[in-house]
């Protein structure tokens, strides 16, 4: 059977982990090889990244890239409410540390009554708080004191 184009099944992409075709992928990395995969939102996204856009630090080689969709389909990329109601309780900044705590891209801290956004993923240590180290942390100019909790 041939589908024409106007058909949204013919325009899906597989999934690189299961194979399976789908009208929504998550562009990311996923091992030490670099390359980008297309991996379907389901089991196969939860596996490598824990669950979590800038993963949860248990594969070290997970980044983030965005979501495809079939523009043919009648679907969206969008993130229902709760998981952006979620993610936005996540994003919450807590107190900075330098105990050892693993910061990663974009955790929002609060250090010296100013919010800050961590630039890369580091380990902490004295010599990285915010104010002193420019190249992992920017100051966050929209948010105020009272974002911090």
């Amino acid at each position: 059977m041939v589908l024409s184009s106007d058909d949204p099944a013919a325009h899906r992409k597989q999934c690189t982990l299961c194979g399976t075709p789908r009208d929504v992928l998550i562009r990311c990395q996923v091992d030490d090889t670099n390359k980008w995969h297309m991996i379907c939102p389901g089991k196969c996204w939860q596996d490598v990244s824990g669950g979590v856009e800038d993963g949860d630090g248990s594969n070290p080689y997970y980044r983030y890239g965005g979501m495809w969709k079939n523009r043919h389909a009648d679907v969206t990329a969008k993130k229902p409410k709760k998981v952006k109601e979620r993610h936005k309780t996540m994003n919450s900044p807590f107190n900075w540390t330098d105990n050892e705590h693993k910061y990663t891209t974009n955790d929002r801290v609060l250090f010296k009554g100013q919010v800050w956004v961590c630039r890369k993923t580091h380990n902490s240590s004295d010599k990285e708080a915010p104010d002193q180290a420019i190249a992992l942390w920017k100051q966050d100019d929209k948010a105020t004191v009272s974002d911090g909790g």
